[in-house]
Parts: C-alpha cells; structure tokens; sequence
C-alpha cells in the first residue's frame, strides 16, 4: 500500500482559523468564486482552479469521513442489539462450548 503524499497547497499553509473558514465555506457549497473573494480579502490571491484542486481533495477527505461515522453508528447500533438479548451456550458432547443461541 502506498504513502498518501502530504498536502503543501497554498490552502493547506493558511493559518488554522482562515483555513477552518474555507473548510466550512465549502461544505456550506459556497462558490470558488466566493471563496476566492473571501481569501482575496484576507490578502491570498488564489485562482478558482487552485480552490478546486484544493476542494475536490477536502471534500473527499469529508466523505471518507462521513462514511466512517456512519460505519461506527451501524455497529454501535448492532452491539446494542446484541447485548439486550440474552443467550445461553449450546455445549457438544465433549463438554465444550458449541454455539451460542439466542434464548426463545
């Protein structure tokens, strides 16, 4: 498996707290356009391609995250089920544990 290649984008380099307002402002869908007048106003001149490129990144990174949470969820929800049943242990005719069942 390779090595994900580090970010070095003129976005990546931003201070945290502009960098956190770009992140948001995409997840809001706000424009390239718009964010590029964002950061323009805060003295960054970046194209709407660089914002893009930087976009597509992030936003990739978001869902992978989303869909992360959503796995964790279903387990967590599949681990309550399984702890509110109860179940007793089915042992074979050497005494050892078989299976577990659910009890009716």
């Amino acid at each position: 498996m390779s090595r994900k290649r580090r970010a070095n984008g003129t976005i990546d380099k931003l201070k945290p707290a502009l960098k956190d307002t770009v992140d948001q402002m995409l997840l809001s869908g706000q424009t390239y356009r718009e964010i590029c007048q964002y950061l323009a106003e805060n003295d960054v001149k970046l194209t709407q391609a660089s914002v893009s490129r930087y976009a597509r990144r992030f936003l990739a990174s978001a869902n992978e995250l989303r869909i992360a949470q959503e796995n964790f969820r279903m387990i967590l929800t599949e681990l309550d089920g399984i702890h509110s049943r109860s179940y007793t242990v089915k042992r074979n005719s050497f005494g050892e544990s078989g299976c577990i069942q659910e009890k009716d």
